[in-house]
């Protein structure tokens, strides 16, 4: 049962069940047994350091946290599932693949999505994982948002992706800023798997103006390429 994600027993009946994954399972001097966990976050329980939480629309949606807390074995109430998927591909069908998204990580120190660098590893590993599930899932390349202006966060994705242009990472926009759970206090995620691309296809994909149709896509990276440097 180690490594599986599963809900947990809220600590409020009009609440959620909190999600985790089951790190160890161990045996207090009372004979109690206990989970240690590695807690996943509600949007909208994740505090802003500058106030609020974030919001989203879809409930399938939970931050992933490095955080850690211990909670009862009776605590657990099943299995269930948690895909990571990178930002620039597209969503499984909820029919399809049931089971809750990650797309970004929390940070509850410092209330913030984001996470350090020797933490990569960690979460190249839970995308791997999703993928030997689901399969590899399509890029997002649709001309729906083709006028996307250019924002603050786009720009850090960028930064990001860019430094990371040779590995499989979540998305870790720096927006700001949510404490941890202790007792059943709980403390997310993808930028894009850029492997091959270069750094203007990572560019055009982030600000989602690729179509989908190989050459008209091909030839945006190559006009990219011959602009001059901003």
């Amino acid at each position: 049962m180690s490594e599986d994600p599963v809900p947990l027993v809220p600590e409020a009946k009009n609440q959620k069940p909190y999600v985790a994954i089951i790190k160890d399972i161990t045996q207090t001097k009372d004979g109690n047994m206990m989970v240690t966990g590695q807690w996943f976050y509600q949007p909208e329980e994740a505090v802003k350091k500058s106030g609020g939480s974030w919001q989203s629309r879809d409930t399938r949606v939970l931050f992933y946290s490095f955080h850690r807390d211990e909670v009862p074995t009776e605590s657990v109430m099943h299995k269930c599932v948690v895909h990571f998927i990178p930002l620039n591909k597209q969503i499984p069908r909820r029919k399809e693949h049931p089971g809750f998204i990650v797309q970004k990580v929390y940070d509850t120190e410092l209330m913030r999505l984001d996470y350090e660098d020797t933490k990569q590893h960690e979460i190249d590993l839970l995308v791997q994982k999703t993928i030997a599930r689901v399969g590899h899932l399509p890029d997002i390349e649709t001309e729906d948002n083709l006028a996307a202006p250019v924002s603050q966060e786009d720009q850090l994705k960028i930064k990001r992706l860019l430094k990371k242009k040779n590995m499989m990472s979540l998305d870790v926009t720096r927006d700001d800023e949510a404490p941890s759970r202790s007792g059943q206090s709980r403390a997310e995620t993808p930028g894009s798997c850029a492997n091959n691309a270069s750094e203007y296809f990572i560019i055009l994909s982030i600000f989602k103006v690729l179509t989908g149709e190989t050459q008209r896509d091909k030839w945006l990276e190559t006009i990219s390429d011959l602009l001059p440097p901003a």
